[in-house]
């Protein structure tokens, strides 16, 4: 009992000191209620997520007052609620069927969004209509993407679809059957994505209804286990097929969507002007850091900017928003001044504050809007709404409320690349500042040039490093790589962008309507020239890039919340953080890779060798993405890659350890675990055996051997 006491007594101390902080730990709690739901592989209905937060409300109000501890703790609770509820209502109100098998077909449709590419363009087409389809077999009703993650079928209670396909989609989706429907009743795609290439395109604008013959795919999934799900994003936006035109857009009619199609030219007059200017390296470079454009971008140099850690700075962040609402702020005052009766009978600050937000809204909208500058956006306004009403914004909270007001209407975003490595980023160097407050008695009080430039290489290396190190796990659970040289290169990239290439590419947008732009574009160029070139010699260097291989789910999220714990407490338990960031980066680098894979869909087998090489077997040839892919999973940076009949024939396998791992075709092999990849073939046997409806339920077998056996794990 005297323990127990002693610890509510400095439980409650230590909330009493951080009292300030606690309303953080509300996000926290929300982001980790999507997280829940969405990778959790709970099963629960909406009515019983809505009855929890009932229930979770109750217990807030009646009878968490009493302590701050229990008020702390109920609320936390009830944000997690509200987390996996907001998850329920977003994938509830989703109305996506992809296409389950390949469609070649005439398509008309109404453009809704368009992107230059490597080879042409890429456009969005809704209120699409299919005519003289081939190969159109039935609508995948039950995604695997989803299904996966316990979500459509989570929401309405049913723990797996009975009955007729049907009558399990229309329990699933009641918005079944509302969309115009083929002769034989299959209902068609109403959003799909097409790339067009050169020689096809032609000037196309938002808005426009065109129609021609494309081929279209069904979304795709993870390449490997618990790996990014390039589909997942693309059907949550509800687009339901992708593909490729086979002949040239037919323009069938103009649709005046005056906002849409008026913010659509702005972007295709800058993209077109920077590629006529700088051509099309520096171009498609100059137009990622000002409207987000990133697809056209050449491989090799979009490469070495992420091998070199310095791919950030191909996106509108915090650095464009932040210039552009300093410009417009600073700008609207001044003319505002000068008139005297303004002046002396309006607030010019208020004016010319909501003037900066108007501003940088529409350039977010210019920029096409991602994560980066929408998180960056959010932050500007509230700190500027802050001075508006004389009020000091608190950075920490600044950042949390932008992540909130995203995932609320967006939280399937969470688990999006570019939103961790953002939110990590600017809350590692908010943190890092606040604690850099607290011991600058470390570069001393000298004053002077020199103290001047020794502050700004300090502030440089010591904000890259954070920013590298933090969002280092998370690189490595996307990309399964790390750039060793990333602090180094971010010393050159850095300053150079934002002394000189900001501040010339904001100048040439404001210059461009008059056709003053040309010789500021040609500046900015000699500048983006300097990074690719410093990009591809630090991708030169020794061992400037760490192949680390998968990292587990779990060791990701212990990490996420040792960071959280260090960030946003900030007395001294906050350095217990460092403890369970500890934990798991232990639990990272111990991470087993399986000793054998197999893909009966794509008829690839990869093992181990005793030389502790990847051995990659395939039917065909392999697509360079999924081999590289599949190198980079295992953390090697190469492969032997052979190729063989892949499940046509009777093969055996050796491990590194001696074990014997068989593909059974025509008749039962001896081996420690036989995969069976005949519909016809039984075998009996007192080894392990993987059935061949095994394959065809699962996409991937896994295989960790030990002394004794191996254990069998199933890709999704």
């Amino acid at each position: 009992m005297e323990i127990s006491k002693l610890l509510i007594t400095y439980l409650h101390k230590k909330f009493a000191e951080e009292y300030h902080q606690l309303s953080l730990w509300y996000f926290v709690s929300f982001i980790f209620g999507i997280v829940f739901f969405f990778q959790g592989g709970f099963t629960y209905p909406l009515y019983f997520v809505c009855f929890v937060l009932f229930v979770s409300i109750f217990i807030v109000v009646f009878f968490c007052k009493k302590s701050l501890i229990t008020l702390f703790t109920g609320t936390c609770l009830l944000a997690f609620v509200v987390g996996g509820l907001i998850s329920g209502l977003r994938m509830h109100l989703i109305n996506t069927k992809p296409i389950s098998k390949p469609i070649i077909s005439e398509v008309i449709g109404q453009i809704e969004h368009i992107k230059p590419t490597l080879r042409g363009t890429q456009i969005t087409l809704n209120n699409v209509s299919l005519k003289n389809n081939q190969n159109l077999n039935k609508i995948q009703q039950f995604p695997p993407t989803v299904i996966q993650r316990s979500t459509i079928v989570a929401n309405v209670g049913i723990q797996t679809p009975k009955g007729s396909e049907a009558q399990a989609a229309k329990k699933l989706d009641p918005y079944v059957g509302l969309r115009p429907p083929l002769d034989d009743g299959r209902e068609l795609p109403n959003k799909i994505r097409i790339n067009i290439a050169d020689k096809l395109a032609i000037n196309l604008s938002h808005g426009d209804k065109v129609k021609f013959k494309a081929k279209l795919f069904p979304l795709a999934t993870s390449v490997l286990p618990d790996t990014y799900d390039f589909g997942f994003y693309m059907y949550m936006s509800g687009i339901e097929a992708s593909g490729y035109a086979l002949t040239t857009p037919e323009i069938i009619d103009k649709q005046h969507d005056f906002l849409g199609q008026y913010i659509q030219m702005i972007r295709n007059k800058i993209y077109r002007r920077l590629i006529d200017v700088l051509g099309a390296n520096n171009g498609n470079f100059a137009a990622a850091i000002l409207i987000g454009e990133t697809k056209a971008i050449p491989k090799n140099i979009a490469e070495n900017m992420r091998n070199s850690g310095v791919a950030h700075i191909l996106s509108v962040s915090g650095l464009h928003l932040s210039l552009v609402a300093m410009i417009f702020f600073v700008a609207s005052r001044m003319l505002l001044n000068c008139s005297n009766y303004l002046a002396y009978n309006a607030n010019v600050k208020i004016i010319a504050a909501s003037i900066s937000i108007i501003c940088s809204f529409l350039y977010l909208q210019i920029s096409g809007g991602n994560i980066a500058a929408t998180r960056a956006f959010i932050m500007t306004a509230i700190f500027i709404i802050a001075i508006i009403l004389g009020r000091t914004p608190y950075p920490l909270r600044s950042v949390m409320i932008a992540a909130f007001l995203i995932l609320l209407f967006l939280p399937e975003y969470l688990f999006h690349p570019s939103f961790q490595l953002s939110f990590a980023a600017v809350l590692c160097l908010i943190s890092g500042y606040e604690f850099y407050l607290k011991h600058k008695y470390i570069l001393g009080k000298s004053k002077g040039v020199l103290a001047s430039i020794k502050f700004y290489v300090f502030a440089n290396i010591y904000s890259s490093f954070l920013a590298s190190i933090v969002t280092a796990p998370f690189v490595i659970y996307h990309f399964y790589k790390f750039a060793t040289y990333s602090v180094l290169m971010n010393l050159i990239a850095v300053p150079l962008m934002s002394f000189f290439m900001m501040p010339l590419a904001m100048l040439s947008l404001l210059l461009m309507p008059f056709a003053l732009d040309e010789y500021v574009l040609k500046l900015l160029s000699l500048f983006i020239t300097i990074i690719i070139d410093a990009a591809a010699y630090i991708v030169s260097l020794p061992a400037s890039v760490w192949v680390t291989g998968y990292i587990s789910r779990l060791s990701l999220l212990i990490f996420t919340f040792g960071f959280f714990w260090l960030c946003l407490w900030q007395t001294s338990w906050r350095f217990l953080g460092f403890i369970i960031i500890a934990c798991s980066l232990i639990i990272m680098f111990s991470n087993q890779k399986p000793d054998f894979i197999y893909d009966h869909n794509l008829k690839i087998v990869a093992i181990k060798n005793k030389q502790d090489e990847l051995e990659i077997y395939t039917n065909g040839t392999i697509p360079k993405f999924i081999s590289d892919y599949w190198i980079s999973w295992y953390g090697q940076s190469d492969a032997i890659i052979q190729t063989m009949k892949i499940a046509k024939t009777d093969q055996v396998f050796f491990l590194a350890d001696g074990k014997k791992i068989s593909l059974n075709y025509w008749r039962c092999l001896d081996a420690d675990v036989q995969i069976i990849t005949s519909k016809r073939l039984e075998c009996n046997a007192s080894n392990q055996i993987i059935t061949n409806s095994d394959l065809w339920k699962y996409r991937q077998i896994l295989l960790y051997c030990g002394k004794d056996n191996c254990r069998v794990e199933y890709g999704e």
